[in-house]
């Protein structure tokens, strides 16, 4: 065997080196744009706990997104993060769509997940010793746009609220009515 490239594979090699120089040429110019909004809720947001411990708290995001192309996209990733701060925030759900195939879409998807599940947060911090407690929450909702495994547009809206825990003790009105007296001894 010879170890030295015959004419022929050379040529056969830089062939190949210009078709993929060209396909990265050809992707990069592909403009992609993408949007995406969120409507933040959490189910029961204001708490009254009486003689109860809260078991959760949890996040429930509307999310409505497009995008746009001149190439198919082949799939796209919602996800929904959560923290104390917007330099903090970890991951607590996602979505993903695969194998779509098109040059534009809008849709729509409710993502939901825990608080609790942030490295921000514990639930510890939504359970007050007495009163009322309040913690600010920083929410993102990010999506992704890929195309051959490679991200080609994003978008992402960011929010912040309040998340309100009151503690109260069992409270008893009563009437009373007819006549006659009413004595009470305490003590």
């Amino acid at each position: 065997m010879r170890d030295s490239m015959t004419r022929r594979q050379a040529l056969i090699g830089t062939g190949a080196l210009a078709v993929t120089t060209t396909g990265s040429i050809a992707l990069a110019s592909q403009n992609t744009s993408a949007t995406v909004t969120g409507e933040f809720t959490i189910p029961d947001g204001e708490t009254v706990l009486a003689d109860t411990q809260l078991q959760d708290v949890r996040l429930v995001c509307d999310a409505e997104y497009a995008y746009s192309s001149n190439a198919p996209i082949h799939a796209l990733e919602l996800e929904l993060h959560v923290g104390a701060t917007p330099d903090t925030v970890d991951m607590i759900a996602r979505t993903e769509r695969t194998d779509l195939g098109t040059d534009s879409l809008t849709g729509t998807e409710t993502l939901s997940g825990s608080l609790v599940n942030a490295s921000d947060f514990s639930l510890s911090d939504f359970q007050p010793t007495n009163g009322e407690l309040r913690r600010t929450v920083v929410a993102e909702l990010r999506l992704y746009v890929i195309r051959n495994e490679e991200v080609v547009a994003e978008a992402a809206q960011t929010d912040t609220f309040e998340v309100t825990v009151k503690n109260e003790e069992l409270k008893v009105d009563m009437t009373l009515g007819g006549t006659g007296e009413v004595e009470f001894k305490t003590g």
